[in-house]
């Protein structure tokens, strides 16, 4: 989207999209690619975890 605001400047002297909107895409965009692999990580690694179906206890010796 940038590069198209940088175009339709040199042609028509004038951005289509502000700046300001360029960059919360940017950011938006970043911070769900991030969040969405690190979902997918998680959920990937709780399914594959070895130890889910054993019981939890502790032994206590005096």
């Amino acid at each position: 989207m940038a590069f198209n605001n940088l175009i339709s400047y040199q042609y028509n002297e004038a951005y289509l999209v502000p700046f300001s909107i360029i960059i919360i895409e940017f950011l938006l965009t970043v911070f769900l690619m991030i969040t969405g692999r690190l979902l997918v990580k998680v959920v990937y690694m709780e399914l594959k975890n070895p130890s889910s179906g054993k019981p939890n206890f502790n032994l206590w010796c005096r």
